[in-house]
């Protein structure tokens, strides 16, 4: 069994995966401005603080953050260009329930403002669940 498409709906069809083509490749590419974590999970201050490495690329970032009396944010400078591509994090509040803010890593070129939300809680444990699908689309698929 054959089927007859009218031109101009192959002309559609192809546009279409074109676009979905198009969306798929943008989203796995980042450029310009950005910072690898957008969430973070500190624990709160102890005896041997723990101090995380918030890493960004692509800018020459301005760090700000909501409450200087729960976090500590040392920007780290590139030498040969005096920009901040990274800052160390750490929790200065001791432990009194669960706490959020965020920290903001603005370019100095751009002006784009991006936000990190930072958790500070007690954790036991850690588990990572890691689900990935990939599908690979085929003309046959849509043709028979």
């Amino acid at each position: 069994m054959r089927f007859r498409f009218a031109s101009g709906a192959v002309h559609l069809l192809l546009l279409f995966v074109a676009v979905l083509v198009a969306n798929a490749t943008r989203l796995h590419s980042v450029t310009g401005p950005h910072i690898a974590d957008v969430n973070v999970l500190l624990p709160p201050y102890m005896t041997y603080p723990v101090e995380y490495m918030l890493l960004g690329s692509d800018g020459c970032f301005k760090w700000s953050w909501d409450h200087h009396d729960m976090l500590s944010v040392q920007p780290e400078y590139n030498a040969s260009s005096h920009c901040s591509t990274s800052a160390r994090v750490k929790s200065i509040a001791p432990y009194s329930g669960r706490k959020e803010t965020a920290i903001y890593a603005t370019d100095v070129q751009t002006g784009l403002v991006i936000r990190c939300k930072v958790y500070i809680d007690r954790f036991s444990r850690i588990q990572i669940f890691h689900n990935s699908t990939n599908r690979t689309t085929q003309l046959t698929e849509f043709f028979g």
